[in-house]
């Protein structure tokens, strides 16, 4: 029983951390988006950048964490996977 409520409490963790993560990451990329309609780009162009520039800085990110000898599990799911 003991085992099953850490496992549970973990999962739940994991969960919040992405979905904080998730909230940020969409405030954000409606703010770069809205900023780009602004400086007269398309509605494609603004989202092709939040993707491109996000994907680039997912990769610095998760290998600066790899030479540095990792990060805890939970800002990982939340720069990785839900910003």
């Amino acid at each position: 029983m003991l085992i099953h409520s850490a496992k549970s409490k973990s999962l739940m963790n994991n969960i919040i951390m992405i979905a904080l993560g998730g909230a940020c990451g969409a405030v954000l990329r409606y703010g770069v988006v809205s900023g780009s309609q602004l400086l007269g780009m398309t509605y494609p162009l603004g989202t092709l950048t939040v993707n491109v520039v996000g994907s680039g800085l997912i990769g610095v990110v998760a290998a600066y964490w790899l030479l540095s000898g990792g990060v805890a599990s939970g800002a990982q799911l939340f720069f990785q996977t839900g910003l």
